[in-house]
């Protein structure tokens, strides 16, 4: 179709294809024609011969639809909100353009329902004999319109929607497009009358002790809209959906009890008595010689509610929070504390309570690794938490908890060792004397024949290292006169030590020995 310019058109032409037409170019609705095709609009449309010629090549589509938010609906609450979508499409050809006209009336009487809200972008509303219609005011470039729509008051029944959609070529000539129409019946909602039911309970305790799951609720309604849902809720997260709830702990339920029509009740229920509940506490660890005292509480349960406490040296106590005056060591242990109510419902609670000491260690231990490293430990550490090292040549080190440390001297020299070992109640320290000596070669071999024995010398298939001094021997290597070390011992030697020397070629070796005074080196031969 094709834009009306009333500039260049006379006014009788203009008066009579204004106001029958759809316009299909950029010009505005029907201008005063009534054209939904609905009944009492005679079932006119805009597809006539002298506005639109019905014979474009489109297959057209409208549809009507009452929204609530974004959900169709099919009957609309007096009063609400809602809105009235139309959609426009074709399953062939590309429009140029969409234009409609739709209008509400009582489905009864087919009385207007001017219920319109505010009009989108190029949309208006228009009056014609007695009824409101929305319509385009210029081509649409979308097939899609939503209005805003208002329900009418109660009692108004079903209303009906008469909608025409027209899709255009947008040529500026009547011709080339195609119109249909449709309809929409939306009833009013019915309400129906809820009334919540009476709530009543019946309840069978868990007796005689809480730890008991046998306690049950008979629930009875009276009157109110049934059919009925019933939502239980309890301890420990317990749900149930049946009206009649058993096999239950003690403590507090409430149902909510849902009528038909959404109107509901609740009641709360108490199975008794509720569960003893105990916490111990101690203001341990303590050291020795100090007040030991336990703190405990209580709650539920059923009456008055006794105690008794039980630990070691056979401690016993009535007392709510008891003490024990000057603890000694053999003090420390696990105390139990047992609860119990007028029905002889027990409950029971442990807690450890810590005596310390002050810490001891009887020496230190040293073990050769190699002529300047050694492996250090506390010999029988008691009641110890930390341990702090000073191995005599200014390196330092502190290691909480673990009393074994190696070490590596680079000087040649006598050394004090130092351990402190402390808790939190003291210390203790403990020393031992250390001597370094170096590793020295065939030509400078020292030979302490007072302190250490080799014989056979030459040897054969056998050499024994006999302790003749009492030296403190931490270990023994031989090396050949290639410096390869052919045998070696790391740990303290008995008194007479004998060495299988059966797979060592003929030649000279060293023997190096270990010992707390230092490093004692001599010459070997083995000759077969």
């Amino acid at each position: 179709m094709k834009y009306i310019n009333k500039t260049t058109l006379a006014l009788v032409a203009l008066t009579v294809f204004s106001s029958l037409c759809i316009y299909s170019a950029s010009g505005p609705g029907t201008w005063g024609y009534a054209a939904t095709g609905a009944p009492f609009n005679s079932g006119q449309t805009c597809a006539q011969s002298f506005c639109h010629t019905q014979a474009g090549s489109y297959t057209p589509t409208v549809t009507v639809q009452l929204l609530s938010g974004s959900s169709p609906v099919t009957s609309y609450t007096p009063g609400g909100s809602y809105t009235v979508q139309v959609s426009m499409s074709t399953s062939s050809g590309t429009p140029g353009g969409y234009g409609f006209q739709i209008v509400c009336v009582q489905a009864s009487s087919t009385n207007d329902i001017n219920n319109w809200g505010t009009m989108p972008s190029k949309v208006h509303k228009v009056l014609v004999n007695t009824r409101h219609y929305v319509e385009h005011d210029s081509m649409l470039s979308s097939g899609t319109i939503n209005i805003p729509w208002t329900a009418p008051m109660a009692g108004t029944a079903s209303v009906e929607f008469y909608c025409v959609g027209n899709i255009v070529n947008g040529n500026g000539a009547n011709t080339g497009d195609n119109v249909t129409t449709t309809t929409l019946t939306v009833s009013e909602a019915t309400s129906t009358a809820c009334t919540a039911p009476i709530l009543s309970t019946a309840v069978t305790d868990a007796y005689p002790c809480n730890s008991s799951n046998n306690g049950a609720v008979t629930l009875t309604t009276s009157g109110g809209s049934a059919p009925f849902t019933y939502s239980w809720s309890g301890p420990g997260s317990y749900t149930s959906s049946a009206q009649n709830i058993s096999s239950l702990a003690p403590g507090t339920y409430k149902v909510i009890v849902t009528a038909t029509g959404g109107c509901k009740d609740s009641t709360t229920t108490t199975i008794g008595p509720a569960a003893i509940t105990i916490n111990a506490s101690t203001n341990a660890p303590i050291c020795h010689g100090s007040n030991l005292t336990f703190t405990s509480s209580a709650s539920g349960g059923n009456g008055t509610l006794s105690y008794s406490w039980a630990g070691p040296n056979s401690f016993m106590s009535s007392i709510q929070s008891p003490s024990i005056v000057s603890a000694n060591i053999p003090a420390g242990g696990f105390y139990i504390l047992t609860v119990h109510d007028a029905n002889n419902c027990i409950v029971h609670d442990t807690i450890h309570a810590s005596v310390d000491s002050f810490p001891h260690a009887d020496s230190i231990h040293a073990a050769f690794v190699t002529s300047s490293v050694f492996n250090f430990s506390a010999s029988t550490p008691r009641y110890a938490e930390n341990y702090s090292w000073d191995f005599g040549d200014g390196g330092a080190i502190t290691d909480t908890g673990n009393s074994l440390k190696n070490h590596s001297y680079t000087t040649i020299g006598t050394y004090t060792v130092r351990l402190i070992i402390s808790n939190p109640c003291g210390s203790d320290t403990v020393t031992k004397v250390m001597h370094v000596s170096a590793i020295v070669g065939v030509t400078n071999v020292s030979n302490e024949t007072d302190l250490i024995n080799i014989y056979p010398n030459p040897a054969g298939s056998f050499v024994i290292l006999e302790n003749i001094g009492n030296a403190d021997v931490l270990g023994v290597s031989i090396i050949d006169m290639k410096g390869v070390k052919v045998f070696e011992k790391k740990e303290n030697l008995p008194k007479e030590y004998q060495i299988n020397t059966e797979q060592f070629a003929p030649g000279y070796y060293i023997v190096h020995l270990y010992t707390v005074q230092g490093l004692i080196s001599s010459k070997l031969l083995i000759a077969r």
